[in-house]
Order: structure tokens, then sequence, then C-alpha cells
């Protein structure tokens, strides 16, 4: 029936009802569709956030100087070349275990490791693991040159 005010016919008011009900509900599916979307982000954000944070951790680590000739990186090499890791390991336990809770260091060539070193008393709950990885190019005679990769894994 016709509403003769100039308003909306009586028969029509439950086709607008059903059309706003749809509408609604599909805004409401697009909006959590991009909050997901949104979240997914920041986690990815503050994954490689935490990737740049250990490779900066492990490269300020391989500078520190250990007397007025070496530094860290220096002492890698030489302990990889004499397979003697005392000393390297000292500084490693040292540095790493007043800046991290839960922390792992490997050193290998091709697929043998030579060093690892861990502080994993902290850990009750994984997060999310960061990870640095270095090459370093370690002298083997006549012009040969090999490459030791440098790993470091912070648990978060």
């Amino acid at each position: 029936m016709l509403n003769k005010k100039g308003g909306i016919a009586a028969e029509e008011i439950r086709g607008i009802l059903t059309f706003m009900f749809v509408a609604v509900i599909a805004l409401l599916l697009f909006y959590s569709c991009s909050v997901n979307k949104a979240a997914k982000e920041y986690k990815e954000l503050k994954f490689s956030k935490g990737e740049i944070e250990a490779a900066k951790a492990l490269n300020f680590f391989l500078e520190i100087p250990v007397d007025e000739e070496r530094k860290v990186m220096d002492l890698v090499v030489e302990s990889y070349s004499n397979e003697d890791y005392t000393e390297f390991d000292s500084i490693t336990k040292q540095y790493f275990s007043n800046i991290y809770s839960d922390w792992r260091l490997i050193i290998f060539s091709k697929h043998k490791t030579f060093y690892e070193s861990r502080d994993e008393s902290g850990i009750r709950y994984v997060n999310s693991i960061w990870i640095a990885e270095e090459y370093l190019p370690v002298f083997k005679g006549s012009e040969d040159f090999e490459f030791i990769r440098v790993i470091l894994y912070i648990y978060n």
C-alpha cells in the first residue's frame, strides 16, 4: 500500500531491511579481513625488525677489538685455523650472555660444525627465532680461500 504522504511503501520495508542487513554483514566481513591483514603485516614487520637486530648484534660482535691488533673477526679465523676456540668461547659467552638470555652461535664450514656455543637457560616459550649469518674468508694457502659461516640465533 502506498503512503500518500510521500514516504516509503510498507511492502518495501522488508526488502530495504534485508539489503541493510546483508550490507552490514559484508562490511563486517571486509573489515575483519583488513584487520587480519594488518595484524599479519605487523607480525612480519616485527619479525624483520628482529632479524635486523640480530644482524646488527652479530656484526657489532665481530668488530669488537680483542686487543690492539685483533678484532673478534680475526680471532674467529685464528681459532678456526688453530682449532682452539678457548679464548673465543670466553669472549662469546661473556658478550652475548650479558645482552640476551637465550642465544646460540655456530661456526661451520661446508657441512662440518667447528664451534657451537649457547646459553639457553631462560627458554621457556619461544615466540620467535631471529637468525643472523655472516661469511668470513679464511686463507688456506697458495691463493686458496675458504669461507666459514658464523650464525647467531637469538630466541625471543
